[in-house]
């Protein structure tokens, strides 16, 4: 997905962002819990309005800075924590020096970048001894929601395997990777194509893009799931994981521990 549309989606969502992200807030919540103790200098990467960073300046971390590429989301993030700094910026590209800071976390972000190149830029911008504390979407994700748009594109989202790739490939230590099911639940129709379009999450509704026959189609399919079960599911797949940069950046990389375990929440 091209960074402008990104860009102009996340802008348009801020406003019921926090209305419809409960999902990215339980994701976020999870990934915050493997925190370490208070860091001097915190980046929070695809910062969003802010949820992050105020749990992170609520448990004592010092110096705080929120980066998104949304104008609107960091607007409405510096009404939420006025004691963090912010910076419009491409995650993948980040006008931020080297080995800066000593804690980077992202949330829900990575999916819409070049995976590689943001985990090295990541990776860039942290200290020697510093922990990165990283969550994804990755593959599986809204599988029945984009099935039933016609929408097969398996690659739409990465695998665990093609993370832990990169991972193996840069000065990490002590790295931890964990992949979790959380599912969304709707009770109407119109609940679940607000929640994906708020969220950014690019699948929205694609009446403009069907016949009004099939889009009617599709709208009765769900309504008959939630009349049969009470709601209708969608799977978000979450990989996310713990690493410490090498303190040397001439250092040969551990063996990595790897705890891949999946669960449904």
């Amino acid at each position: 997905m091209k960074k402008a549309r990104i860009q102009k989606q996340f802008d348009h969502g801020a406003a019921q962002y926090d209305v419809l992200g409960g999902l990215q807030h339980r994701i976020v919540n999870d990934l915050l819990q493997r925190q370490t103790s208070p860091a001097e200098f915190v980046v929070d990467l695809g910062c969003g309005t802010g949820h992050g960073l105020a749990l992170l300046a609520a448990t004592g971390h010092r110096r705080l800075l929120g980066v998104d590429i949304a104008p609107s989301m960091i607007a409405r993030a510096k009404d939420r924590v006025p004691q963090a700094s912010f910076v419009v910026a491409d995650i993948e590209k980040m006008p931020l020096p080297d080995r800066c800071a000593d804690l980077v976390v992202s949330s829900s972000a990575m999916q819409w970048c070049d995976l590689q190149v943001a985990l090295r830029e990541a990776l860039r911008i942290t200290s020697p001894g510093g922990q990165l504390l990283i969550s994804t979407f990755t593959r599986g994700t809204l599988s029945n929601w984009r099935a039933l748009w016609g929408i097969h594109d398996d690659a739409w989202f990465v695998t665990p395997e093609a993370i832990r790739k990169c991972l193996t490939e840069l000065s990490v230590e002590h790295m931890e990777l964990q992949t979790e099911t959380y599912r969304a639940r709707f009770t109407s129709f119109a609940s679940a194509v607000a929640s994906i379009r708020g969220l950014g999450a690019g699948i929205t509704s694609q009446q403009g893009l069907m016949s009004p026959r099939k889009y009617r189609a599709i709208r009765e399919y769900v309504e008959a799931e939630i009349a049969r079960t009470g709601c209708f599911s969608l799977p978000y797949y979450v990989t996310r994981f713990a690493a410490l940069k090498a303190e040397s950046p001439r250092a040969q990389p551990r063996s990595p521990n790897l705890l891949c375990q999946q669960a449904t929440l």
